[in-house]
């Protein structure tokens, strides 16, 4: 008698979950086909193209032929730390630069640490000034903060 394993849906989906943390807890590269499309993942190289796996789990295999570059996330650290120094986090347009380098680059990690000073700071500054919180909101719908929008919205009234 054959003994059948089976999976309860909430355990498969409890997997899931922790293999997309562990995936945002890390830095992605950036490969740059020669049509300009760009894919976020973990990319090595092998003998005569570049494999890729997303952060979904997919995998794919670009010829290295198509392969316009290559941009680690190693490499893209230094460049933020030196973007990143005498950067006024209340000044929006500043931090849609830092924020728009940071996604390019696959530097999810950095990218949600930036988004949560740039928050406190803003969240400071608004204190329990209901137009300002509704300011505030609009700016964490923005970036998808979808919890600080509705923590604003609530201290909001």
């Amino acid at each position: 008698m054959a003994i059948e394993a089976k999976r309860h849906p909430a355990t498969v989906l409890a997997g899931v979950v922790v293999v997309t943390m562990i995936w945002q807890c890390t830095r992605a590269d950036v490969l740059i086909t020669k049509s300009g499309s760009r894919y976020t993942g973990k990319v090595t190289r092998t003998d005569d193209s570049y494999v890729l796996v997303k952060p979904d789990g997919g995998r794919m295999v670009v010829p290295g032929g198509m392969v316009k570059e290559v941009i680690t996330a190693k490499e893209l650290m230094p460049q933020y730390v030196e973007m990143r120094k005498g950067v006024d986090l209340s000044d929006d347009a500043e931090v849609e630069k830092l924020v728009r380098f940071l996604e390019a680059g696959g530097l999810s990690q950095e990218r949600k640490r930036l988004l949560a000073e740039a928050f406190a700071l803003r969240r400071t500054a608004s204190e329990d000034n209901v137009s300002a919180l509704r300011v505030l909101k609009a700016w964490c719908e923005r970036y998808w903060l979808s919890d600080k929008a509705k923590a604003c919205e609530a201290r909001a009234g």
